[in-house]
């Protein structure tokens, strides 16, 4: 993600959202473009003001594994159900993380320079490696 500015989005009891930057409602297929563009979101309860940022986009993934466009696999969901507690859930974001900051930088390898990418890609898959790890070490 850049360095951008958070946008703000209110979401309402009718489950509208409203997007403050904009003064315009937004559907979820608009607010996912905006995170696959890079903005940065936060969304609100527009009552309450309680933080939704984190269940609204479940909710877009949970709509793509419906509709097969998914990038999680049964899998990958499953652990992240079953690792989800106190114990083990600081633990498997920290991975998460991790690995999808290596696969962001893989993304971002500059065209002209294959070595660079190839480093780049072999470290992601080492970040994954050292995920797996993690699950394997966790299930015992």
């Amino acid at each position: 993600m850049t360095a951008k500015s958070v946008i703000e989005i209110k979401k309402y009891a009718n489950r509208r959202l409203y997007d403050t930057a904009r003064s315009a409602y937004i559907t979820l297929a608009d607010l996912a473009k905006m995170v696959q563009a890079g903005e940065e979101v936060k969304i609100f309860d527009a009552k309450s003001g309680e933080d939704l940022t984190s269940s609204t986009l479940l909710q877009i993934l949970a709509e793509r594994q419906n509709s097969h466009h998914s990038a999680l696999s049964a899998r990958a969901l499953s652990h992240i159900i079953a690792y989800d507690n106190p114990q083990t859930g600081l633990l498997l974001c920290a991975h998460l993380d991790e690995a999808i900051d290596r696969f962001e930088q893989a993304q971002k390898g500059a065209p002209d320079s294959q070595n660079n990418r190839s480093k780049e890609i072999t470290e992601f898959k080492e970040a994954l490696l050292r995920l797996n790890a993690a699950f394997s070490q966790l299930e015992k």
